[in-house]
């Protein structure tokens, strides 16, 4: 008697099942097809302009989506975003090809969320207008204890972020300085755990103008966190010619921000004697090494100064083959060298120095 009660409950269970599972299977099949429509990516794109004008500020335009439903992958063409500049100038930034792979369920929120996004040659266009303003748009303040943008960037959850072939061009009407990169890539991945972006960034070749002083070429690799109130730059690496830089550092509070850095940089003044068009000055090296403060009100560092080789030829004067070392600190008011010893026209000096008000 039970088992033949039990057997009509288990062909019951085995139907609801089935049924379930059908159901399932046309459910996901629907979405599949609902994902390829022209209705589907008509709401990523109005939905992706919405994203990108509420983190830039700016006007956004994306000419085409094409998605791969099996893959959850949209793929993104010429994304514009303009700010104060013309119809007719080069847009403040532009994206030739994005690569998304989407999260479904971000569709039911009120941001969207990624599990990854690939740049194809973004390019970034600053331009300064004579009155000192320059092509950003303007932000809107916000309310008290609203969203700063980094906040905002948090808000378009992205698992990993990578730029390739990026470039970003400089165009400043009233300080001239121009420049141009290449070979530049960026790596992004979120922490659910810490709620922070860790990156690198890659800029393989930078060709600079800046001023009047011959154009110049250098790289950098910098190593980095980013939090929605802090950012840590955990090893930055910058090389011209001869010249090098190695540091760290952090931002704190971006509302009203805090930065501390150390450093140690190696400048050859033979390099930037030519950069800077000054042949008076037609050798040397400078090693600096400390460490530093900034704020809105104030900025402060100290550390160690030494000058090798040091040679100087003009008119009036000429040396070779001077030396300085000596701990030095500055700040707004006023720049201290201490325990001075240093080697020029053959003879020796020890003592102190101070300047006020150098600035």
């Amino acid at each position: 008697m039970n088992e033949s009660s039990t057997k009509p409950a288990r062909r019951r269970w085995w139907k609801y099942l089935q049924l379930t599972v059908a159901a399932g299977f046309v459910a996901t099949l629907a979405l599949l097809i609902y994902i390829n429509t022209d209705s589907f990516q008509s709401l990523v794109r109005r939905r992706l302009v919405a994203e990108v004008e509420r983190i830039t500020g700016g006007r956004a335009e994306i000419a085409s989506i094409h998605t791969i439903p099996f893959r959850l992958q949209a793929e993104v063409r010429d994304i514009t975003v303009r700010g104060r500049e013309s119809a007719q100038d080069v847009p403040l930034a532009h994206v030739d090809h994005i690569v998304a792979h989407v999260k479904i369920s971000s569709l039911l929120r009120s941001e969207l969320a990624f599990d990854d996004v690939v740049l194809d040659q973004p390019i970034v266009h600053v331009a300064f207008y004579p009155d000192g303003s320059t092509n950003f748009p303007p932000r809107k303040a916000s309310p008290p204890g609203g969203a700063t943008p980094v906040e905002q960037l948090f808000a378009l959850s992205i698992d990993h972020f990578e730029i390739r072939h990026g470039q970003i061009l400089w165009d400043d009407q009233t300080i001239p300085l121009d420049f141009t990169v290449r070979d530049t890539s960026l790596q992004m991945d979120y922490s659910y755990l810490h709620r922070r972006y860790d990156g690198r960034l890659l800029l393989g070749f930078v060709d600079t103008k800046l001023l009047n002083y011959r154009p110049f070429a250098w790289m950098t690799t910098m190593e980095f966190s980013l939090g929605t109130n802090s950012a840590a730059v955990t090893s930055l690496k910058w090389n011209s010619g001869h010249s090098h830089l190695s540091g760290s550092g952090q931002v704190t509070d971006f509302r009203s921000p805090h930065l501390q850095a150390s450093y140690d940089a190696q400048i050859d003044l033979n390099e930037a004697s030519s950069i800077a068009r000054r042949p008076d000055l037609h050798a040397g090296l400078l090693e600096l090494k400390g460490s530093g403060e900034w704020s809105l009100e104030q900025f402060a560092a100290n550390g160690l100064l030494t000058l090798h080789d040091l040679g100087w030829r003009d008119d009036h004067i000429s040396f070779s083959k001077a030396s300085l070392n000596a701990d030095y600190s500055l700040n707004e008011h006023e720049i201290k060298l201490s325990k001075l010893q240093g080697r020029i026209f053959g003879g020796g000096f020890t003592g102190d120095a101070e300047f006020d008000q150098w600035l």
